[in-house]
């Protein structure tokens, strides 16, 4: 006990950091805090009695913690909270818990510390525990000027209701089957120093006798790539090795199945500005990673912070990371999604695909408008359908259509984007031509067939 401080569960050196002193209170159970300060009793010294020390504040580890170098100026701070408040609340989303976020910042001795919640504070003991938590934030390293962690607590609460929504008896294939012979018991999360995050799931197959058992285990490597947080995965599976053919047969695509269904995490639950992205697979780590600020923060007026990160490590506390935050201008860019080549019947008179967009370095609500050498029909939405006429063209002609979009933020700042669309006229029904080159005629197995509209 530490009689001068009047926190004698907390020494005052404690601080929240890749590897703390203290074993502290998590992110949970708060409502337990004040339970916990009204059963404390101080203990008094030899000798007449003194006044009690004040009950300690318990400090508690947030879900998302970061800071940054110098303390933000008060309209840059209030667009964070939004930014990161939006965040949480996909983060939070899939929870069993309900989710109403809370951000808390402060500056301390010229560095801001911000913290996330997944829900309000529901006390004053609480709210207590959390400044003290803002206090103690203790993330970043010599020479970086913004550091963040994500507790390995939310991690594994991401994991936790990912499983409970899959099914837990499957066919060998991996489809849910309330009669199949496959069985999974149990998900385990394990975070090893200094880089490694291993997801492991057990189960067994009741086709042979015994039954044999096996276990998939994902491990993800962390990292940083070009500046920013990188995630490695390498999977496996373990099966009884006098079973081997189990996991050719059907164990194989299983684990195939199930890492699909269940760990990818960075997709639409996470989506994030910018160019279309291929899925990633991996385990609770590259969940972990994803939540890291990665992504250009875009500001009011035309600036953004923008995160060029040094490391990225891993402890029983979660993930961390660190680099250097700066203010740039923003970019504004746009991006077309949609079909590029299409293949069209002779006897078509017209064809009609769906395209959208995507920005990167635009901010708030956005305009759009869309012109096409063809009918646009939602040409202020964010995606639309377009028609195209080919009425009257030839077999064996390329007919090329352009398709535009121009796009305005809150701030003025625009972005155009144009995108040519092949259109491809030949013969369904021609037999002589293989069914892949009717397909896709433009692949290059089905040589030069075809020739410019004139």
């Amino acid at each position: 006990m530490d009689s001068e401080c009047g926190h004698p569960y907390i020494p005052p050196e404690t601080r929240i950091s890749v590897n703390p002193r203290e074993r502290l209170l998590g992110s949970l159970g708060e409502n337990r805090i004040a339970r916990l300060l009204g059963g404390w009793k101080p203990l008094q010294p030899d000798g007449p009695p003194e006044p009690p020390y004040p009950p300690p504040v318990p400090v508690r580890t947030p879900d998302l913690a970061f800071q940054v170098v110098p303390c933000l100026p008060e309209q840059v701070r209030a667009e964070l909270h939004q930014h990161l408040r939006s965040l949480a609340m996909r983060v939070f989303a899939p929870l069993q818990m309900p989710a109403d976020p809370e951000v808390l910042s402060a500056c301390v001795d010229g560095v801001e510390h911000i913290t996330v919640w997944q829900q309000p504070s529901p006390s004053e003991a609480a709210s207590a525990a959390r400044d003290e938590t803002l206090r103690r934030l203790d993330l970043r390293r010599d020479g970086e000027s913004f550091a963040s962690m994500v507790n390995s607590s939310l991690i594994r609460r991401i994991a936790r209701s990912r499983w409970l929504q899959t099914a837990k008896q499957l066919d060998s294939s991996g489809r849910p089957d309330e009669s199949g012979p496959v069985h999974l018991e149990g998900l385990r999360i394990e975070f090893t120093a200094p880089d490694r995050v291993r997801t492991r799931i057990f189960g067994y197959h009741e086709d042979p006798w015994p039954d044999v058992s096996f276990e998939v285990r994902v491990t993800d490597t962390l990292g940083v790539s070009g500046g920013l947080p990188d995630c490695r995965s390498e999977s496996h599976i373990d099966v009884d090795k006098g079973w081997l053919h189990y996991v050719e047969l059907g164990l194989a695509n299983l684990f195939y199945f199930f890492l699909d269904a269940a760990w990818m995490f960075a997709g639409e639950q996470f989506e994030i500005p910018g160019p279309p992205r291929p899925p990633r697979l991996g385990g609770a780590g590259c969940t972990g990673a994803a939540l890291t600020p990665s992504q250009d923060i875009p500001l009011r007026g035309g600036n953004k912070a923008a995160f060029r990160y040094r490391r990225m490590e891993v402890s029983d506390g979660g993930i961390f990371a660190g680099g250097q935050a700066l203010l740039v201008p923003r970019e504004p860019t746009v991006w077309i999604v949609g079909i590029a080549q299409w293949a069209a019947d002779v006897d078509d008179t017209t064809v009609r695909a769906r395209y959208f967009l995507r920005t990167d370095d635009l901010r708030g609500v956005l305009q759009m408008i869309w012109t096409a050498d063809g009918n646009v029909e939602a040409p202020t939405e964010a995606a639309t359908f377009v028609t195209f006429d080919i009425e009257g063209a030839v077999v064996g002609t390329v007919l090329r259509k352009l398709i535009s979009v121009r796009v305005a933020d809150q701030d003025g700042l625009t972005a155009e984007a144009t995108r040519e669309v092949e259109i491809y006229v030949q013969d369904i029904a021609d037999e002589d031509v293989p069914p892949a080159c009717r397909a896709k005629p433009w692949l290059p197995v089905c040589g030069e067939r075809f020739r410019d509209e004139p």
